[in-house]
Order: C-alpha cells, then structure tokens, then sequence
C-alpha cells in the first residue's frame, strides 16, 4: 500500500513559495501567488508582528523566509492546506497526489472540497481525473463517521436536486447535487440573479462517490447521473 511521502510533499510546497508573486490587473493590491493573496501582510519578527509589503523589495525577502521557514517546519499535510490560498489548494493536490496514501488523498480532497467554492469548474482537473480521485480515496478519510454509513445504506437509485443560477446553468453534468430540495432552491436564490432554476436528477448507487453532510451534498459521478430535468 502507498504511503504518503510528507518529505516531497515539503519540497514541493516550498517550491510553490518561490513562484513570483504577481499583482492583479484589476486591483493591484491582490496578489496571486500560492501562498498569498494580498500585498500587505504580517510576518513575526524579534519585536512582534510586523507589517510588510512583498511588492518592495525587502518586504518580499522577508516575507519569503518566513513562509520558508514555516514550510521546512510543517510535518502535516493540513499544515500545507491550511497555509495555501484557497485558490490554489487543487493545483498542489494535483501535483502531490503521486506521493499520498489512498487515507491522505481522501482528507485532503474533502478539505479542499468543502473549504472551497465552485468546485466544480475543472479548471485544474478534468471530471475524468476527479472521479478517478474519488475513487481511489479511502472513504474512511473522504467520509467522517457519522456519513459514512449514510453513503454505506444508500438504496440503488436516489433522487437528487442541484440549484443554479446563470453562472452554473450552462453545464448540469457536474458534482455537486443535494438529497434536500429546499437547499437547492438556497442555493439558486442565493445571489439576486434573474436565473433561479432546480434540476432534479437520478443517480445510481454505484455513481455516488461521496457523501458530505453539509447541505447534504451528493458528489456524484457526472457520467453516471441519468433524467436530469428541470422542475423549478
């Protein structure tokens, strides 16, 4: 069985530290880099926290030996997740997963999953990579206690209903769908958008890949979801 190689997982992290740190062009003050997401930012010093700007040139040194030395540091894998931007937690994954076991992929993938928003957007996995990911995690890890039976007891067809908006009405074949209709009507109510629409959809047992118990979420195999239809 694999296990996971937390050495070259600290390796990469801290390559990601080195990336330029580039500004947005839209608001300067943002920042896109793995690590950071702002211009300004607080690093320890002797005398306490202290206020720096990366865009300067010390500030950036110092801004790089700090994370540096954190990362060299950190000996868990949600050390790695919790310190990355969230916009780039799937790039990492996508480039560690070679070195974590079956258990570490599955937390890792439900730690990413659910601390991040429009999962769904394949913008750095395809849906044939993520389902290949759901399914080599351990369920045990993917799943905490109290869901994994829930998704161990689901008969052999369910019904399930996902709530969109003009941002996400064009593509249906996607993960994220719900067992409760009343959080997906929420969730195509949440932004003021003229486009308010429920879609509900059967999904064979064997196309549930994992069950989260926030909003009752179905991460379901977009391949395998069958009748989709709009009924609100």
């Amino acid at each position: 069985m694999k296990t996971t190689d937390i050495n070259k997982i600290r390796d990469l992290a801290i390559a990601f530290a080195y990336l330029p740190i580039e500004p947005s062009e839209k608001i300067p003050i943002l920042m896109s880099h793995p690590f950071l997401d702002t211009a300004v930012t607080v690093v320890p010093t002797k005398n306490g926290q202290e206020m720096i700007n990366v865009l300067e040139e010390d500030g950036e040194k110092q801004f790089r030996a700090f994370l540096v030395d954190r990362l060299k540091k950190t000996d868990k894998l949600t050390g790695f997740l919790l310190l990355l931007s969230k916009s780039y937690r799937f790039t990492f994954l996508d480039h560690i997963q070679d070195y974590l076991s079956n258990d570490d992929l599955g937390m890792c993938l439900r730690y990413i999953w659910e601390d991040s928003e429009y999962t769904n957007s394949g913008s750095v996995f395809t849906k044939k990579q993520l389902v290949s990911l759901f399914n080599r995690s351990s369920k045990s890890t993917l799943m905490d206690e109290e869901e994994l039976p829930v998704f161990q007891e689901f008969p052999e067809r369910i019904t399930i209903y996902r709530g969109t908006t003009s941002v996400n009405s064009g593509d249906l074949k996607v993960f994220s769908w719900t067992l409760s209709r009343k959080k997906a009507e929420w969730y195509s109510k949440r932004f003021d958008d003229d486009v308010q629409n429920i879609f509900q959809a059967e999904l064979p047992k064997d196309g549930v890949l994992a069950y989260f118990s926030t909003d009752e979420e179905i991460i379901a195999n977009p391949y395998k979801l069958e009748n989709i239809q709009q009924v609100s």
